[in-house]
């Protein structure tokens, strides 16, 4: 992918962390349709689609760029799984958890090449007034460009972490997303923070001292 730096090893090793496929979205882009119960009874998160993509569709894309995905590819990617999204709407209990852990798999498992639609194809006309302009999710792109700067050196399961953290999820439900332990989570955070934390005071040390 574009400007993604990572290695066929590296795309392997991601590939293990993202969610299991337990529901292939039918149609030839193949997204992972991952369906998210939620722990509890509790009301929807959003009241319609229009209503989530108004406040989620830029943060998906700062969330795909964070997990290493190239400024032209992530808009790609978090339409592709819109689309999904828009038509399986009805039975999503979690979206803002859905729309993470399919533009997930879809980085890792979806040829950006295999994207044909756009929101604009799917959407009622009454519905089309809230989509964001390609300008407006390149400058999304642009703009979370030095969040992915820090995060792509670090090891996947790390940066898949942090990337759920910086999107407020809990370690449980990040646990639940990528198939490991709460503790296993805490683990990733801790030592993804320390590195972070020691590449920060490193940039800001004057060149001859490192």
């Amino acid at each position: 992918m574009d400007g993604n730096n990572m290695t066929g090893d590296d795309t392997a090793s991601a590939a293990a962390l993202a969610p299991a496929a337990t529901n292939p979205a039918a149609g030839a882009q193949e997204v992972h349709a991952v369906e998210v119960a939620g722990e509890h009874a509790e009301p929807p998160e959003f009241a319609n689609f229009e209503e989530y993509y108004r406040a989620d569709a830029m943060p998906l894309v700062g969330f795909l760029m964070k997990l290493g995905a190239g400024v032209h590819d992530a808009p790609d990617i978090a339409q592709a799984v819109l689309v999904e999204m828009f038509r399986t709407w009805e039975r999503i209990r979690s979206p803002r958890r859905w729309a993470r852990d399919n533009v997930t798999w879809a980085l890792y498992k979806m040829p950006v090449s295999a994207v044909h639609e756009n929101l604009a194809d799917v959407l009622p006309d009454s519905a089309c007034s809230v989509l964001l302009s390609p300008e407006h999710y390149a400058e999304v792109a642009q703009a979370a460009e030095a969040v992915r700067a820090l995060l792509v050196p670090l090891p996947e399961q790390q940066r898949l972490v942090m990337a759920y953290l910086m999107d407020g999820f809990t370690h449980r439900e990040i646990a639940q997303a990528i198939c490991t332990t709460p503790a296993a989570v805490a683990k990733a955070a801790a030592r993804a923070r320390m590195a972070l934390k020691d590449r920060i005071y490193a940039d800001q040390q004057p060149q001859e001292d490192r």
